[in-house]
């Protein structure tokens, strides 16, 4: 309901200004059809509506309006690619708009909802970061940057599973050297992750079975140290006691 709201209060921005003396009778009757099918949620009539009224009027005061409503039509719809597009016009060619700023984050958001579970190709997870993280620079004050923060948290968690995820299939191959890189680069890239308290934990393991144990002593250290409260202290524990019995025996 919220959206039919907003998109309402821009019609009704467009029809009540004074940028232009008169707005054409065919436009303001267009943008109330616009208003009347977004309202009873068919998009693609608003979208057909819109693209005529983009192409009439195309230096029109109201034609950033215009532009970010088609976009908004896009995303309603959850034509999240043909959405970013579309927010990408206003952002490219109408950057001084008073949408601008909200088109970066719909564009951002619109990658986001189509980023895909870990286990699959992460393209639009980093196009939805990269997005984000413009929004941010240029828009610090917005009452969307705490939002696109917590995305970006979100999304490098996702990122970071994906990584972890590939150490544990090498792990359970006995590939016990390229299960310690992966894990590696989930402590290196996201250090603050969900995930990366476990791939510290596994990486211990793993070192012990490469008979590493200095190594693996060094990152226990590490671990009681960075993860003093973690669910895990336990485990760490253990493995303290198992390199001090495993170095006994060599000796």
């Amino acid at each position: 309901m919220r959206k039919h709201i907003y998109l309402f209060f821009i019609i009704t921005l467009v029809g009540c200004s004074n940028t232009e003396e008169v707005i054409e009778q065919s436009a303001e009757e267009k943008l109330l059809l616009v208003n009347n099918f977004i309202k009873e949620e068919k998009y693609l009539e608003a979208i057909e509506e819109l693209k005529i009224l983009r192409i009439q009027y195309p230096a029109s005061s109201f034609a950033d309006s215009v532009q970010f409503m088609i976009a908004e039509c896009r995303f309603f719809r959850e034509e999240y690619l043909l959405a970013s597009g579309e927010y990408d016009q206003l952002i490219m060619n109408m950057p001084t708009s008073n949408f601008a700023n909200n088109a970066k984050y719909k564009k951002a958001l619109s990658y986001f909802f189509i980023s895909p579970k870990s286990s699959l190709d992460q393209k639009y997870t980093l196009q939805a970061i990269d997005n984000f993280q413009l929004f941010l620079e240029t828009a610090t004050a917005d009452s969307n940057s705490r939002l696109a923060e917590n995305h970006i948290l979100e999304l490098n968690n996702k990122l970071a599973k994906k990584i972890y995820e590939s150490a544990e299939i090498y792990s359970v191959m006995g590939f016990n050297k390229a299960a310690t890189i992966y894990y590696n680069l989930v402590l290196d890239k996201f250090p603050d992750s969900e995930i990366a308290e476990l791939s510290q934990i596994k990486k211990i393991k793993i070192l012990i079975k490469r008979k590493q144990f200095e190594n693996a002593e060094r990152e226990v250290s590490y671990f009681k140290e960075k993860y003093p409260n973690s669910k895990y202290g336990t485990e760490a524990n253990d493995y303290t006691e198992t390199i001090f019995n495993l170095k006994k025996d060599v000796k």
